[in-house]
């Protein structure tokens, strides 16, 4: 599809506007969508269903079995994921699994982007997970435990607090980005590491072997949300 004019979503977390961008008429402008962009959000039923079929693990309440400690992570504000949203589904999974509350931490995910505040959190999580429950923001320069060196040679290490915990979930979106193609999955391990990981990573694709073709992406928008 080619178009000259593209609408965006704007603003997240602080009001869900859209803007639209125009480009010169000789630009070869293409509008590359997610799979998945026209489908519904989530029901009630849909997320019951979702979380007792989970894509090849088990449930979270049957991996949550004889476990003591529980370290929940969500990515930032950087990020549209409706964390709450998603979290009371994990928190109930958790409590038919005997977890009590006490046991429960949440962590921030912010790799090397600024520390949150409460009114963050809340937008995040909701008004009664930051009551219930400890939040943490990672901190990429200090408490982080050393695992090891990857292949290329870089640091691997991982916030303590994650790592103390026997049972470890981590919420995020899979979106479109600058430099990877895409961001979230099991890529959230770099947003709760020390800096030097993240900075190796993200090094990578400054490398001079590396070619950049600008896209013009339209997100999913508020329907993740």
């Amino acid at each position: 599809m080619n178009a000259r004019s593209v609408k965006l979503f704007d603003k997240e977390w602080f009001g869900d506007t859209e803007i639209e961008v125009n480009f010169p008429a000789e630009w070869d402008v293409q509008i590359c969508h997610m799979a998945g962009k026209d489908a519904p959000p989530l029901t009630h039923e849909g997320f019951l269903k979702a979380f007792d079929n989970p894509i090849g693990n088990r449930r979270i309440r049957d991996l949550a079995g004889g476990k003591k400690e529980v370290a929940i992570v969500c990515d930032d504000m950087s990020r549209p994921t409706n964390a709450g949203q998603i979290a009371k589904y994990v928190l109930e999974e958790l409590k038919v699994a005997g977890i009590p509350d006490s046991s429960i931490r949440f962590i921030v995910a912010l790799g090397v982007h600024g520390a949150h505040t409460l009114v963050d959190f809340r937008k995040k999580l909701g008004k009664d997970i930051t009551n219930r429950f400890p939040i943490y923001n990672h901190n990429c320069y200090e408490g982080c435990r050393r695992l090891g060196v990857t292949s290329r040679g870089t640091p691997v290490e991982v916030n303590e607090e994650y790592l103390r915990c026997d049972l470890r979930i981590a919420m995020g979106t899979i979106t479109p980005h600058v430099h990877f193609g895409f961001s979230g999955g099991g890529k959230i391990i770099f947003v709760y590491s020390h800096a030097t990981f993240c900075v190796g990573d993200h090094d990578m694709v400054r490398s001079p072997n590396v070619e950049y073709q600008i896209y013009a992406i339209k997100y999913a928008g508020p329907g993740l949300r």
